[in-house]
C-alpha cells in the first residue's frame, strides 16, 4: 500500500510514470530537480516492436540514465523484502 492505495494491476509501467514527471519538470526553473519513485513492484510487461521483444526494464533503465545525464538524479524507493528483487531494482 502506498499513500493509501492498494493497487494489483500485476503490471507496473514504470517508464510510462518516469516520462509523465520528466515533463512535469521540464517547465520548472528550479536548479535541483529530481524524481521520486516509490514502487511495490518491479517493471514487468513485455511488447514486440519491430519484431524486437521489448521490456519495461529496458525502457525505464535507459530513460532514468538519459535523466541522470540531463541532470536529473533518480531516487528510488522499493517496498519489498526479497532480496532478489531489492538487488534488480537497485
Amino acid at each position: 500500500m502506498i499513500a493509501g492505495y492498494r493497487g494489483h494491476t500485476g503490471a507496473d509501467y514504470l517508464d510510462f510514470g518516469l516520462k509523465l514527471a520528466d515533463e512535469a519538470l521540464m517547465p520548472r526553473t528550479e536548479r535541483l530537480r529530481l524524481i521520486v519513485v516509490i514502487h511495490d513492484g518491479q517493471p514487468v510487461p513485455r511488447w514486440n516492436e519491430c519484431g524486437k521483444e521489448v521490456t519495461d526494464w529496458d525502457l525505464s533503465q535507459a530513460y532514468v540514465q538519459s535523466l541522470e545525464r540531463r541532470g536529473i538524479p533518480v531516487i528510488g524507493l522499493f517496498l519489498d523484502n526479497d532480496t532478489a528483487k531489492v538487488k534488480r531494482m537497485r
